[in-house]
């Protein structure tokens, strides 16, 4: 490659400007910090949930949604919110509890994967275990409504006597 003369002394300023930008770059992301918004108990009885394992879900307003596999008020867990309070303080509100009617669990138990949030602000999801007869697991869906939330089950797996149309991986 040739340059001219100018083109020759701009080059040692161009090179500066790029290493400098390079520079900024790798200390700005060194510079990244995490922050715990909330923390689950630890125990499989927490009315909170236990062992959040999906990723969050985050609606329109800015608030997250998130599943845990176990914990809530029958051990078998949860659906939470988490909303800001402030510049820098969450608020953790629980949704829904799996297994709310007592075994056999209609509702599900052990929510897994992300949630998905439509326009209207329903929530979409899946559990592994529970169902209507077969343990199969189940698509849900839950909706704010004037006192609160309302909980439907819209798919159970499993629910054929052959389990042709699929059942959770986890359970025999």
């Amino acid at each position: 490659m040739f340059f001219n003369r100018s083109q020759r002394s701009a080059l040692p300023f161009a090179l500066a400007f790029a290493l400098g930008v390079l520079a900024l770059a790798s200390t700005g992301a060194s510079a990244a910090t995490s922050r715990t918004l909330y923390s689950f108990c630890a125990k499989s009885s927490c009315s909170d949930g236990t062992s959040p394992s999906a990723d969050l879900t985050m609606d329109a307003a800015g608030r997250l949604y998130g599943t845990t596999a176990g914990g809530g008020s029958h051990s078998s867990g949860t659906l939470f919110r988490l909303s800001r309070k402030g510049a820098s303080k969450w608020v953790r509100a629980n949704l829904h509890s799996f297994c709310e009617s007592g075994y056999p669990c209609t509702d599900g138990t052990s929510p897994a994967g992300k949630l998905v949030v439509d326009v209207l602000g329903n929530l979409y999801g899946t559990a592994v275990g529970g169902g209507r007869s077969n343990d199969g697991g189940v698509v849900f869906e839950l909706s704010p409504n004037s006192t609160g939330w309302s909980f439907k089950i819209l798919y159970a797996f499993c629910s054929k006597s052959d389990c042709t149309d699929g059942k959770n991986l986890h359970r025999a």
